[in-house]
């Protein structure tokens, strides 16, 4: 019978969708809890989840990832809802699907095939609505929403909770507390740096693609991907060496160091060499720029980069022991983008809130000193020396940036144009998430004037 086809059908659907609920809310707190328990980064350890786990789909790889992340986004105030958040959180205890379930209204994660199924679940231990509702960017009316839902104290939850307790401490005065914490919990889009050809090109051939990219009004080479995060490795325009991935906010610490074509420039943290890359091609293929880093695994994939982009004028070299890896006062410019705790970065890896401690702060801050007073001495006279951090702790910043100048007479603030606003400046740059939909990074130009 067709109606009984019907039932039998919508049955087996629901069964279905019973089943991949359940196997959701599993992975994400087993690899949620993994994270808290070892402080790895959340990518890392979801990442080897798939690799080892290949029986789930893109589509089912998609919503793990979207609730698993959001899961970290949204904790600060999500843990209120367990009776006690420092224990393993039991994926199919009424607490534990209510979580995941406040994680889809909050971030709005497409779940739309499982939401029925939980709140079903749910419906006799809180009082969910009948329809979901649509996400806001209002964070008071959000937590009016979650505490309604869930029974919780009225006014119990704060946006300020939404970020860890120790970060207010240690931002400077010209923060914006309101506008930070508004967007550290809005997913960021994927920034690419249009290269070695026309960025209008690029445009229109990643729109050929299906791609739909947005150019930067402030910066000439960068445009932004938004929503889902899109596969680009395979694009002929990326094996060309037509574009890098690389956020707006680390682009202005590139042009913060103004190179110019044939000066020889020190990349000394390069890392996987996103800012090597840049200083190549602003220096036009010409001239050197000297990539090193203590991570060689990291330098290997420059290599890569590098040849991929058929640049020529980036070589790279390990950094081992203390003395500097460089001739001495041989470069027209170093650049320093410090270790630090990157909480710039909350936005795309929203599980470091949790698991960076305050102590932290201190710890590193004198490893950024002794990087840069060592690596000052690569600058020839005259030439600039560049410090960069994705932190927004003036303790990792400032202070940094200060105790270099009461400790080396030789450098001073070198006043450089915001290359964001073009406003002046005294060599010192913040650009906060806010102001450009990007990461927060700090940036100070020095001069060698000695």
């Amino acid at each position: 019978m067709p109606g009984g086809r019907r039932a039998s059908q919508h049955t087996e659907s629901r069964r279905r969708a019973a089943n991949r609920a359940r196997t959701c809310a599993t992975v994400v707190h087993q690899q949620f809890r993994i994270v808290i328990e070892t402080g790895k980064p959340a990518d890392r350890i979801l990442a080897a989840f798939f690799r080892q786990n290949r029986k789930f789909g893109s589509t089912d790889r998609r919503l793990i990832s979207a609730l698993y992340f959001a899961l970290f986004r949204w904790w600060g105030w999500l843990r209120d809802i367990l009776p006690d958040p420092t224990k393993p959180i039991d994926p199919h205890a009424p607490a534990g699907l209510a979580v995941l379930y406040g994680a889809c209204l909050l971030d709005d994660v497409p779940a739309s095939s499982i939401l029925p199924i939980w709140r079903d679940e749910l419906k006799h231990d809180y009082d969910l609505p009948k329809v979901t509702p649509q996400r806001t960017d209002s964070l008071v009316q959000s937590a009016k929403s979650l505490s309604r839902f869930f029974r919780m104290v009225p006014d119990s939850l704060q946006p300020r909770s939404l970020l860890p307790e120790w970060i207010w401490d240690n931002l400077p005065a010209n923060c914006d507390h309101d506008r930070l914490l508004a967007i550290c919990q809005q997913r960021p889009p994927l920034w690419l740096r249009a290269q070695g050809g026309s960025r209008e090109a690029l445009v229109t051939d990643l729109k050929a693609h299906g791609f739909n990219p947005q150019i930067s009004e402030t910066v000439d080479a960068a445009l932004a991907l938004r929503g889902d995060r899109p596969n680009l490795n395979e694009l002929p325009e990326f094996t060309a060496g037509r574009f890098e991935v690389q956020d707006l906010a680390s682009q202005v610490i590139g042009l913060a160091c103004a190179a110019e074509p044939k000066q020889r420039w020190w990349d000394a943290c390069a890392g996987a060499g996103g800012k090597s890359l840049q200083l190549a091609s602003m220096m036009a293929n010409t001239g050197t720029v000297v990539a090193t880093d203590i991570r060689e695994y990291k330098l290997l994939d420059l290599k890569k980069r590098s040849r991929r982009s058929n640049f020529h004028n980036i070589r790279t070299r390990a950094w081992k022991g203390r003395a500097i890896p460089v001739q001495a006062a041989n470069f027209d410019g170093v650049l320093v983008d410090a270790p630090c705790t990157c909480s710039g970065t909350w936005r795309r890896s929203p599980d470091a809130r949790w698991t960076r401690p305050a102590s932290e702060v201190k710890k590193i801050a004198e490893l950024q000193i002794d990087i840069l007073q060592r690596a000052a001495a690569g600058v020839r006279p005259g030439g600039c020396l560049v410090y960069a951090t994705c932190s927004l702790c003036t303790g990792e910043n400032e202070t940094v940036v200060q105790q270099l100048l009461e400790t080396n007479s030789a450098f001073t603030l070198d006043p450089t144009p915001h290359p964001l606003t073009g406003e002046a400046t005294d060599g010192t740059i913040r650009v906060w998430p806010y102001d450009a939909d990007c990461d927060g990074v700090f940036v100070a130009r020095l001069r060698r004037t000695q």
